[in-house]
């Protein structure tokens, strides 16, 4: 067995990335996707795609947040909310779809957060709940031409 030594006062008490942890509240954060990954689910019976999502602008910049999607599930339901949500995730980061699922990293949308519901001994916390644009659609701005009162040759 080989020595280890460790002393967490060595490290600042922050999170990978410099930020601080902070737990986030309900409400509509621009974050980025991170990473994906794809992995069995917990029972072993299908696939998940995690994607881990970074707040990059306001006071919980830097914080993580993840959320899973079951790709390949016994359940028939749960693919179909997991296709309906990356749908709404591709067009939030302004794709029409991916080949791999990398293809989703470094994208940027605004997420909107909700405090989910408490199971058993775990108490309620944030979870993804919608995805939209980072930068919304500004609308077209109705231009007239410009009407001179004056004649120019006057």
């Amino acid at each position: 067995m080989s020595n280890f030594t460790f002393s967490a006062s060595d490290f600042p008490d922050t999170m990978e990335g410099g930020g601080t942890y902070k737990e986030l509240a309900p409400g509509e954060y621009l974050a980025e996707i991170i990473d994906t990954d794809m992995s069995p689910t917990k029972a072993g019976t299908g696939e998940k795609l995690t994607l881990q999502f970074e707040v990059i602008e306001g006071d919980c910049a830097g914080t993580y947040i993840w959320h899973n999607l079951n790709i390949e599930n016994p359940s028939q339901q749960a693919v179909e909310i997991s296709k309906r949500q990356l749908a709404q995730i591709c067009r939030a980061v302004g794709m029409e779809g991916f080949q791999q699922h990398d293809e989703l990293f470094a994208k940027r949308c605004v997420i909107v957060v909700a405090m989910g519901k408490a199971n058993n001994d775990y108490p309620s916390k944030p979870e993804i709940r919608g995805w939209k644009p980072a930068i919304q659609p500004q609308p077209a701005a109705q231009s007239q031409p410009a009407r001179s009162r004056d004649r120019p040759w006057d």
